[in-house]
C-alpha cells in the first residue's frame, strides 16, 4: 500500500514534450533554455490542473541537468533523479497559501544568499503566490529586483489580478491555457490503454467534459471512477458515482423545450432523476448545453468557443437551429437564476419541474410569435405602375426563407438594443453603443459614428470586432447580414418625419440616410 502513486504522480510529464496543450508556453521557456537566456523570475498564470506547477520543476530540472538533450532534460542524471524524487536541494517549493506572512519570505531572502548546494541554480517555485500578505510581496519585492545570479523564481497563481505590478514587472509572465475536453480525453485515453483498462469512448469523454478544462480533476475522476469499478470504465458507472447526465438526456431535454413540450420534458426529468442525478449538477450542464446552442446561434467565430467532439458539434448545431438566439438568452437567464434558488432548496425536483414548465412554454409562444410573423412579409410598395409588378413584388417578398428576417432599418432600430445586449464581448458592446443603425442596403447594416466616436469606429472596423458583430447580427437576421462602420455628422433619428396621415416620407427618410442632413424646418409648399 505505502508503494501506491496515484495516477497523476505517476503520469506527471517528465520531459517538456509531454505537456498537453500548451506549446505558447513551452516553445518559449526551450528557446530561452537553448539560447542561455534565461529570466531570474517567472508569472505562470491560468486555471487550476493545467500544468503549471508541472512546467515550473520541468524548467528547474532542465536548468540543473548535467546531460541536457538542448532543452529537454535527461532524466537519468544524478541532478534530474534528485529532482523528480523530492530530494533535490536546489529545488525549494513553497505553498503560498500557508506560508504567506513577511517572516516567511524574510526567511527565504536569508537562504538566497547562499549558494546552489548542488548544480548550477537554486530554483524556487512559490505556488498561490496571490495569497501571500502586502507586508510578504514588499520583502520578495526586494529580492526580485536584485536576486543573485544563480537564483530563478517561478510564481505560480490562479489569480493574476491579486499580484501587484510590481511583482509582475518584474516577472516573465505565461499564461496557461484551460485544456479543451478532446485534449483531455486524448490523455485519458493514453493512460488507460497504457494501465491495461477496459474502457467505454463515451465515459471517457464524460469525465473530460466534467473535469471543467483541468487535467488534474480529470485524473482525480478516472482514479476514483477506477476504484469504484474496477479495471472497466463504463458510461453507467461515471454517471451513477458522479451523478452527472450524459448528453443523451441535454439533447432531449433542450428538444422537449424547444417543442414547447413541457410533459415530454417532465418524463425526461423524471427519468434523469430515477437514474440518482444530482438536479444542481444536472442544471449546471444544461447551462453548459444552452450556452454552446447560443454559440452556435450566433455564427462566426463564435462556434470556436464550443468545446465538443466533432459527433456532439454536428447535433448541436441541428438543434440550434431550432430556437432564436432571444429565446436561448431567456432560457440562460432563467437557467443562472436557477442555480441561487436551488443551492438552498430542499424541494428542488419540484422547483426544477416548474422550471420546466416555464422554459417550454416560453419556446412555444416564441415559437408562434415567429410563425404568425413569418406567414407574410409585406413589402411596401408606393408607386406601382402594374398589377403585375405589385404580384412579382408579393412573391419576392413570400420566398425570404423562414430563417433570414428581412433587413429593414425600421427592424434594425426595433431591435437594436437586444443586439447590443447579445453581445458579450464587453470592449465590443462599450465601442457599438455608441454607434447607431444609420442606413440599410441590400444585406449590408450601415452603423454611423458621429466625428467624436471616430476612435470606437476604427476599433471596430478590425476583423475579430467586426466579425463579434456580425456573428450577432447573422443570429438576428440571418447568415447574409453584414455590416459597415461609417463616420456621420450628427446622430439623426429620421423615423420622427412623418406626412399629416402619421406615414413616413420615405424620399425625406433616405435624404437624411444618405448625406446625413438635418431638418431645420418643415413647411407646407402644397398650397
Amino acid at each position: 500500500m505505502a508503494d501506491y502513486i496515484t495516477l497523476y504522480r505517476k503520469w506527471r510529464p517528465q520531459t517538456f514534450s509531454q505537456v498537453v496543450n500548451q506549446e505558447h508556453v513551452i516553445r518559449t521557456l526551450q528557446n530561452a533554455l537553448e539560447q542561455g537566456r534565461v529570466a531570474h523570475a517567472f508569472l505562470f498564470s491560468g486555471p487550476r490542473g493545467v500544468g503549471k506547477t508541472t512546467v515550473a520543476r520541468l524548467l528547474a530540472k532542465a536548468l540543473n541537468c548535467e546531460n541536457r538533450n538542448e532543452a529537454e532534460p535527461c532524466n537519468e542524471c544524478g541532478s534530474c533523479k534528485r529532482m523528480m524524487s523530492g530530494r533535490s536541494m536546489s529545488l525549494i517549493e513553497i505553498d503560498g497559501a500557508s506560508n504567506r506572512g513577511i517572516n516567511e519570505i524574510r526567511e527565504l531572502r536569508e537562504r538566497v544568499k547562499f549558494a546552489p548546494a548542488e548544480g548550477s541554480y537554486k530554483i524556487y517555485i512559490i505556488d498561490e503566490v496571490h495569497m501571500l500578505t502586502t507586508e510578504a510581496f514588499n520583502a520578495l519585492l526586494k529580492t526580485l529586483e536584485e536576486p543573485p545570479s544563480y537564483v530563478v523564481f517561478i510564481l505560480a497563481t490562479t489569480a493574476p489580478h491579486r499580484i501587484p505590478a510590481t511583482i509582475l514587472s518584474r516577472c516573465q509572465s505565461f499564461g496557461f491555457r484551460r485544456l479543451a475536453i478532446a485534449d483531455i480525453e486524448d490523455r485519458l485515453r493514453e493512460i488507460v490503454e497504457a494501465e491495461g483498462i477496459e474502457f467505454e469512448e463515451r465515459a471517457l469523454r464524460l469525465i473530460a467534459r466534467n473535469a471543467e478544462g483541468s487535467l488534474r480533476d480529470a485524473m482525480s475522476l478516472l482514479e476514483q471512477i477506477i476504484s469504484f469499478s474496477g479495471d472497466k470504465i463504463d458510461l453507467d458507472s461515471v454517471i451513477k458515482l458522479l451523478g452527472i447526465a450524459d448528453t443523451s438526456y441535454l439533447f432531449s431535454l433542450a428538444g422537449a423545450i424547444a417543442e414547447g413540450n413541457a410533459a415530454e420534458g417532465l418524463l425526461v426529468l423524471d427519468e434523469v432523476v430515477a437514474q440518482g442525478h444530482d438536479i444542481r449538477q444536472l442544471n449546471a450542464e444544461l447551462i453548459n448545453h444552452f450556452r454552446n446552442l447560443m454559440l452556435l446561434k450566433v455564427g462566426g467565430k463564435a462556434r470556436q468557443l464550443v468545446d465538443v467532439s466533432k459527433v456532439e458539434l454536428d447535433a448541436l448545431s441541428e438543434q440550434a437551429q431550432r430556437f432564436t438566439l432571444s429565446t436561448l438568452t431567456d432560457i440562460l437567464n432563467d437557467l443562472a437564476e436557477a442555480v441561487n434558488t436551488l443551492r438552498f432548496a430542499t424541494q428542488t425536483r419540484l422547483i426544477y419541474e416548474a422550471l420546466l414548465v416555464k422554459l417550454a412554454d416560453k419556446a412555444r409562444k416564441q415559437v408562434k410569435v415567429e410563425s404568425e410573423a413569418q406567414i407574410t412579409c409585406p413589402v411596401e410598395v408606393e408607386e406601382v405602375e402594374s398589377i403585375e409588378r405589385a404580384e412579382e413584388m408579393e412573391i419576392a417578398s413570400a420566398s425570404v426563407p423562414s430563417d433570414e428576417i428581412p433587413l429593414d432599418l425600421e427592424r434594425v432600430r426595433e431591435l437594436w438594443d437586444e443586439i447590443l445586449n447579445s453581445i458579450e464581448d464587453r470592449k465590443v458592446h462599450a465601442l457599438l453603443r455608441e454607434g447607431y443603425p444609420y442606413s440599410v442596403k441590400g444585406n449590408m447594416i450601415i452603423v454611423g459614428f458621429e466625428e467624436r466616436y471616430s476612435f470606437h469606429r476604427k476599433q471596430l472596423e478590425k476583423r475579430s470586432n467586426k466579425e463579434i458583430v456580425e456573428g450577432v447580427l447573422r443570429g438576428r437576421f440571418g447568415e447574409k447580414a453584414e455590416v459597415q462602420f461609417v463616420e456621420t455628422s450628427s446622430r439623426n433619428d429620421t423615423s420622427a418625419f412623418k406626412d399629416r396621415a402619421g406615414n413616413k416620407k420615405p424620399l425625406v427618410s433616405e435624404a437624411l440616410q444618405i448625406f446625413g442632413g438635418k431638418i431645420v424646418e418643415e413647411k407646407d409648399i402644397s398650397r
